[in-house]
């Protein structure tokens, strides 16, 4: 028997990857569902992909410049869920 994927994403855990995770969780005052769902729904600001699926396929710098750029501009940015 062949042993289950704990990790069906394939996800590379990074730096950048934490470094999101923990921007996220600042912005919804450690709220760990709406980390979450923001993370693994499709986003209308990355073309209706979900940010974990970025991440997967290699394009989590969008992700992270996406919330510099809302932390400068100092304003809740685009997208589902607040972030």
């Amino acid at each position: 028997m062949k042993p289950k994927n704990k990790n069906p994403e394939n996800l590379v855990v990074t730096e950048e990857f934490i470094e999101m995770i923990s921007r996220i969780l600042d912005f919804f005052d450690g709220d760990i569902k709406k980390t979450r769902t923001w993370v693994i729904l499709p986003n209308p600001a990355f073309g209706y992909i979900a940010p974990l699926r970025l991440f997967v396929m290699g394009r989590g710098h969008r992700v992270i410049q996406f919330i510099l750029q809302a932390e400068h501009d100092n304003q809740p940015p685009e997208g589902q869920h607040g972030l």
